[in-house]
C-alpha cells in the first residue's frame, strides 16, 4: 500500500531521497577545489573560521546545524539578528561576493548528504523565527527544509524576489520585524502552496530554476545601476589588457623577429585577459568611488599589473610555453601599467579640487560620516599626521552606490542605520560629521543615532574654501544647534580680505557675545596680526579669551577691559595699539527674550559709547569703522530699531567729513547669543520650569554667528 504524505507518495520521497544523495556526493567532489579556493580568501579577507554553522529548525521542529561559508565578521560581542538585510556592516568583502553569487550555500550540500536538508523544500528558518510562525503554517515543517526554496517559483514569475531578500527591506526598518509582517507571510503562502504540490518534476523545475537565478540573478538590474561606473571601468580595462599585449606582442616580433601562430597568439591573449581581469577584480582596483579617486588607487593598479605578470611568466615557465617570454612580459607590464595608471591619474585631476591635497591615513577609533569632497579633507585632516590620535576606521553614506567602495584605502561600511552595529563591530568612540549642504537638515537624526549607540558626534568645521590650517589642531567641535538649520552661503573675497588684513591690527569693541568670538577666527584665518579686544565686562572677556587661545594657538590676543564713555583710557588704548580697523560689536541691537527694553542703557550704548567711539578712531586716523547694527534698524517699528536707524544716519554724515571710511553691516539674530531665543529656552528646560514660547505672528532674523561673521568680513572686503 503506498501512502501519500503532503502531496508525494512514499516512492515519490525515496525517489528524491536518492537524487539528493546522488546529486549532493557528486556536488561536494566537484565543488572540492572551489572550497580550497574559497577557504583561503574567507582566511585572508577577516579574521575567524572557515565555515559558519547556524542553528535552523528542520523537519519534526528538530534543530540541526546548517553548514555555510562565512560572510560576516567575527565579534566577541554578540550582535542578535536572525535576518540580515541589504548592506549589513557586518559582512566582508568575500562574503559579499559569496552571498551575492550564492556560494555561501555550497556547504549545504553536506546537510542534504547527511539527510538535514533536501535540495528543494522550504528554507531552513531561525528558531526564534520559526516560534512566531501561526499553528496552520508549522505544516511546513512536517518536511525536510531546501537548498533551494520554492520561493524560486514566485521569482520567476515576477511576484518576488525570493533570491535575493536582503534587497526587500528599506532603509532604516527594523529587519526583525519588516521580515516578520512584511516578507514571512509570503514566503509561508508560497511554501505551503509548494506541500500541496510536491511532484518530481516540481523537484527539478525548481533546481533548474535556481541555477538560472544564481548564474543571472547576481547582477539584478539595481545592482548594476549603483555599480555602473564601475563596471564601465572594468570593461574599460579589460579592452586595454586585449591591446596592450597585442602592442606587447608587435613590439616583441619587431626587437627579436621571433613570432608564432595566430592560434598560439589567440591562446595567449584569452590566458592574460582572464589573469589580469582576476587579479584586477581581486585586488580591489573597482571597489571605489570615481569621484575621489587617490594616489593609492593609483599604486594598487600597479601593484595588479605587476603579481598578474609575475604569474603570467610563472606559466609561461612552468608549463614550457612561449606565449609570454620576459621580453614580451616587460612591454606589456610598461603599457599597461602606463595605460590603467594614466586614467586613474585622469580620474583623480578631473575630480579632484585645485590645491588639495591629500595624505594617508593610519589612525582608528572614528567614523566619518559622509563619503564626500569634504569626508575626503576629513579623512586627510584627522587621520593624515603621525601625530594625531585617531585613527579612521571608514566612512558612513547613506548613498547605496558607495557602499563597500574605498576612498583613499578607507572603506564606506553602510549608512546611518548601521552605527549601532558598526560601534560594536569596530570598537567605534566617536562618529564626525562631514555633511554637505543636502544632508544637514538630518543632523539631528545622525547625532541621535550616535547617542543612541552611546558614541559621541562632532563636526567637521573646515576654515576657508573649505580646507584646513595647521594652525588649528583638530578642526571638529560639538555639534550645536546652527549647524541642524539651514545654512546661508556668503562668498567672499578672498583675495581682498587676505590683501586688506595681513599685518594689520583690528581694535573690536563688545565682542563678549558669539559673534565676537566668530570674527575673532574668521581674522586670524585671514592673516590679521593682532586683535584687541575691549570689553566692559570682565566675565565675558574671560570667556572669549579661554575660548580664543584654546583653539587658535599663536595668535596675539590683547584684552582690555574699559567703558567706552572713559575718552581718556580709550585714547591710550588707541595710542598704544594703532589699530588699523575699528569694528563696533557693542551695540545694543535686540530686547532680550522675556525682558523689557532698558531704554537709557540703549541711549548709551547706541549713541554716548559709538559716538565716543567714532571721535576716538577718526582722531587716530583708523582706515575703517565697522558698525554692527541690526537688519531691525530697517524696519524699525520700536526705540532700539529707531536709535540703530539714527545712529547709522549719524556715523555716516560724521565719517563723511573724516579719512575714516564707515561701514554698516546688518545683521540678524545670532543663534548662539546669549538672551536670544534659543538661550531663552534651553534655561528653561534646564530649570525644569513652565516653558514659555513666542506668539505664534511674531517673527525673527536668526542666523549663526560664522554666517554673521562672514558678512562682516565681506563688508569690509567690498567697502
Amino acid at each position: 500500500m503506498i501512502l501519500k504524505k503532503d502531496g508525494m507518495t512514499v516512492d515519490q520521497a525515496l525517489i528524491l531521497r536518492t537524487f539528493d544523495i546522488i546529486l549532493s556526493f557528486i556536488g561536494l567532489v566537484v565543488a572540492a577545489p572551489l572550497f580550497l579556493v574559497i577557504s583561503v580568501f574567507i582566511k585572508l579577507d577577516s579574521k575567524g573560521p572557515v565555515f559558519y554553522a547556524a542553528q535552523r529548525v528542520g523537519k519534526g521542529m528538530k534543530l540541526f546545524p546548517m553548514y555555510k561559508f562565512r560572510t560576516m565578521m567575527e565579534s566577541s560581542v554578540r550582535i542578535d539578528q536572525s535576518v540580515c538585510p541589504q548592506h549589513d556592516p557586518r559582512v566582508t568583502t568575500v562574503g559579499r561576493i559569496l552571498r551575492r553569487t550564492k556560494v555561501n550555500e555550497l556547504p549545504q550540500l553536506l546537510n542534504i548528504l547527511r539527510g538535514d536538508m533536501s535540495f528543494v523544500g522550504p528554507r531552513p528558518e531561525a528558531p526564534d523565527l520559526a516560534k512566531m510562525y501561526p499553528e496552520e503554517a508549522k505544516r511546513i515543517f512536517s518536511v525536510k527544509p531546501g537548498l533551494v526554496g520554492p520561493v524560486v517559483i514566485s521569482s520567476l514569475n515576477g511576484q518576488a524576489n525570493g533570491r535575493n531578500e536582503e534587497e526587500l527591506y528599506p532603509k532604516g526598518v527594523d529587519p526583525k520585524k519588516y521580515y516578520i509582517e512584511h516578507i514571512l507571510p509570503e514566503k509561508v503562502k508560497i511554501d505551503l502552496y509548494y506541500l500541496s504540490r510536491q511532484t518530481i518534476g516540481t523537484y527539478f523545475k525548481i533546481i533548474f530554476g535556481a541555477a538560472k537565478e544564481t548564474i543571472f540573478g547576481a547582477f539584478s538590474t539595481r545592482q548594476s545601476d549603483h555599480s555602473k561606473r564601475q563596471i564601465y571601468l572594468f570593461a574599460g580595462d579589460f579592452a586595454l589588457s586585449q591591446l596592450s599585449y597585442a602592442l606587447a606582442y608587435w613590439l616583441y616580433f619587431l626587437t627579436t623577429g621571433k613570432g608564432t601562430s595566430i592560434k598560439s597568439f589567440l591562446g595567449g591573449l584569452l590566458l592574460v585577459v582572464v589573469v589580469r581581469s582576476i587579479f584586477h577584480y581581486g585586488l580591489g582596483l573597482y571597489s571605489l568611488v570615481m569621484e575621489l579617486v587617490t594616489a593609492r588607487d593609483v599604486y594598487r593598479v600597479s601593484r595588479a599589473v605587476f603579481l598578474g605578470g609575475v604569474l603570467l611568466l610563472s606559466i609561461n615557465a612552468f608549463y614550457g610555453v612561449h606565449f609570454y617570454p620576459p621580453l614580451l612580459g616587460l612591454y606589456d607590464f610598461s603599457l599597461l601599467g602606463s595605460m590603467l595608471m594614466g586614467i586613474r591619474l585622469l580620474l583623480m585631476f578631473r575630480f579632484r579640487d585645485k590645491g588639495e591635497k591629500i595624505a594617508p591615513d593610519r589612525r582608528p577609533r572614528i567614523l566619518i560620516f559622509g563619503a564626500n569632497k569634504l569626508g575626503l579633507r576629513a579623512l586627510s585632516t584627522l587621520g593624515g599626521s603621525k601625530t594625531s590620535p585617531y585613527e579612521i576606521v571608514g566612512f558612513i553614506d547613506d548613498a547605496e552606490e558607495k557602499y563597500g567602495r574605498k576612498i583613499s584605502g578607507v572603506k564606506v561600511l553602510g549608512n546611518r542605520y548601521h552605527i549601532q552595529a558598526l560601534s560594536v563591530l569596530h570598537n567605534i568612540q566617536e562618529v564626525v560629521l562631514a555633511l554637505d549642504e543636502k544632508s544637514r537638515d538630518q543632523i539631528d537624526e545622525i547625532v541621535a543615532l550616535c547617542a543612541q549607540a552611546g558614541i559621541r558626534s562632532r563636526i567637521f568645521c573646515p576654515d576657508i574654501n573649505g580646507k584646513t590650517t595647521s594652525r588649528l589642531w583638530y578642526p571638529v567641535r560639538p555639534v550645536q544647534l546652527s549647524d541642524m538649520l539651514p545654512q546661508v552661503q556668503v562668498p567672499l573675497d578672498e583675495p581682498v580680505l587676505r590683501s586688506l588684513l595681513p599685518d594689520r591690527t583690528v581694535l573690536m569693541v563688545g565682542s563678549g557675545g558669539q559673534l565676537g568670538s566668530a570674527v575673532c577666527r574668521s581674522l586670524f584665518l585671514r592673516g590679521c596680526r593682532k586683535v584687541v579686544i575691549v570689553e566692559r565686562y570682565e566675565s565675558y572677556l574671560r570667556e572669549i579669551l579661554a575660548e580664543l587661545r584654546r583653539d587658535l594657538p599663536g595668535f596675539q590676543i590683547v584684552p582690555v577691559i574699559l567703558d567706552t564713555e572713559d575718552m581718556d583710557a580709550l585714547n591710550k588704548v588707541f595710542a598704544l595699539h594703532r589699530p588699523q580697523i575699528v569694528i563696533h560689536a557693542g551695540m545694543r541691537k535686540f530686547i532680550p527674550v522675556g525682558k523689557t527694553a532698558d531704554n537709557d542703557e540703549v541711549v548709551r550704548s547706541n549713541y554716548v559709547r559709538t559716538f565716543e567711539l567714532a571721535k576716538v578712531a577718526s582722531r587716530h586716523n583708523c582706515e575703517y569703522f565697522i558698525m554692527i547694527s541690526s537688519i531691525k534698524a530697517v524696519s524699525r517699528g520700536n526705540f532700539v530699531s529707531e536709535s540703530l536707524r539714527v545712529a547709522e544716519i549719524t556715523l555716516s554724515r560724521y565719517f563723511s567729513q573724516t579719512p575714516t571710511r564707515l561701514i554698516v553691516t546688518r545683521v540678524g539674530n545670532i543663534i548662539e547669543n546669549r538672551g536670544g531665543i534659543v538661550s531663552w529656552l534651553n534655561n528653561q528646560i534646564l530649570e525644569q520650569s513652565l516653558i514659555l514660547l513666542p506668539a505664534e505672528t511674531a517673527k525673527a532674523f536668526h542666523l549663526s554667528r560664522r554666517t554673521a561673521s562672514r558678512s562682516i568680513l565681506q563688508a569690509l572686503a567690498t567697502g
